[in-house]
This record gives structure tokens, sequence and C-alpha cells, in this order.
């Protein structure tokens, strides 16, 4: 059944928490609260199993990362499914407020959707999403407006939103930007660097339409932004596919088509 009790996992440092979830269903609106978050200094490893689904409150991500070491969300039988869904400037599966950093998703089914302003898997509002790799699974990622599939959330003009150290080494990944924002890369006014495919991935990139104000997004590279001139589409950037596989597939589309 549908619960607001929520999922605090603290890791102390030189430790890691390894927690399994199976069948939850949490919808922490109102409550001020992430669904599941995580503390500590350590290294979290959270395990899906049967199908999952957390929404979060406004000003968190779905899954928050807080800890300081790394979070692996995979799939022991690789079956399980998580739906993880952030308010309002927290992303799906990342931060909210601040940078965030190691995440990494190694099986399952996981679909990732930013709340308005925040990366699907990434960062928040105003924040850079960094070190994100993708080893197996089907991996979904929506960026809510202004913000990347994968990587930064909405950024201004200062620089923040970017998306770096993006690693895609298996599985299936689609990856959408929210308006403005990136399909793999930065949000609005952000960028994208650093950014690999290899092996046998099967990734589908696709940057968001552009508004009366900004151009659209790259499907892998930067965010769309404005100036008193007039709306610019995000740059494209080539991602490292010197070790992608024959069976490997990259497919790409702009916002703009």
């Amino acid at each position: 059944k549908q619960t607001d009790n929520t999922i605090t996992i603290k890791a102390d440092a030189g430790t890691t928490a390894n927690v399994t979830i199976k069948d939850t269903n949490i919808d922490s609106t109102n409550t001020g609260n992430a669904a599941i978050k995580t503390e500590g200094e350590g290294d979290v490893n959270l395990n899906v199993e049967g199908k999952n689904t957390v929404t979060s409150d406004d000003n968190h991500a779905g899954v928050e990362k807080s800890n300081k070491g790394s979070l692996t969300i995979g799939s022991e039988s690789e079956e399980g499914k998580l739906t993880a869904n952030g308010g309002v400037r927290g992303a799906g599966i990342g931060g909210y407020d601040d940078d965030v950093n190691d995440i990494t998703i190694t099986g399952g089914k996981v679909t990732a959707n930013g709340g308005g302003g925040a990366a699907g898997l990434g960062g928040g509002y105003y924040s850079n999403g960094n070190d994100i790799t993708i080893s197996g699974g089907e991996v979904t990622a929506n960026g809510g407006t202004g913000a990347a599939g994968i990587g930064g959330g909405s950024g201004s003009g200062i620089g923040c939103s970017n998306g770096s150290n993006i690693t895609i080494s298996g599985g299936k990944v689609t990856a959408t930007g929210g308006e403005v924002g990136a399909g793999i890369g930065g949000g609005i006014n952000g960028s994208g660097s650093n950014i690999t495919i290899s092996k046998d991935s099967q990734v589908e990139a696709i940057g968001g339409v552009g508004n009366d104000i900004s151009g659209c997004g790259a499907a892998i590279g930067s965010g769309g932004s404005g100036t008193w001139a007039g709306s610019i589409n995000g740059s494209e950037i080539e991602p490292d596919t010197s070790g992608l596989y024959t069976t490997g597939k990259v497919e790409r589309k702009s916002g703009g088509g």
C-alpha cells in the first residue's frame, strides 16, 4: 500500500550500507521530506526488487543523495524496478540544491523523473551533476523544465547546471532533457563535458525543446540559453565512443529536431 513513511539510510565513514527495498510505494508529498535519503560519510548500495515507486516533496530528490561517499543502485535479480520522482527543484535520483557526485546504476529497470528545474539523474535546481555512471540495466531519465535528462539541473547565467564525467558502459539508456535542457549534459546555460559511451550500450539522447527566451537543448552537450540578441541553441559535443562495440548504439536528437 502507498505510505508517506520515508527511508533514511546513514552510512558512517569507512562503511557501506547495503539496503534492499521491495515493492515499496512511498509518496512523501506535503510532508516536507524526501521519500528515500542517504546520509553520512560512507557509501550506500541500494538493491531494488519487485516494483518500487517513490515520490518526494518539493525541494527534495526522489532518491536524495546526501551521503559523501558513493550511491550505487542496482538489482541483484536484474528484475527489480524503481521509479523515482523528484519534487519541484529535486532530481529524480540525485540532489536538490547542492552539486551531486558519484552515482552509479548497475542494473534493474530504473526511471528517474526530475521535478521542475531538476535533472532526471543528477543535479537539482542550480546544481551540477558529476561523476555519474551507468553500467547496466534499463535506465530512463527525464529532466524537468530547464534541466538535463542526465547531468545538470536548471541553471543561471553564472555557470551552474553543468554535467560532467558521465560514463555509460552498458545497458539501455534513454535520456530526455526538459524544456531547454540537454538530453545528456547541461541544463539551461550549462555545459556538458567528459562524456564516455562504451561497450554494448544502447543510448538514446533527446534534447529539450526551446522556448521564447532560450534555445533548444543539445542531445549530448549544452543546454539552450538566451541573450538580449536572441535565443541560442545548446552546442553538441562528441562523446568518447572509442570503446563502443559494433553491437552498441548511440542515437541523438537535439531539441530542434
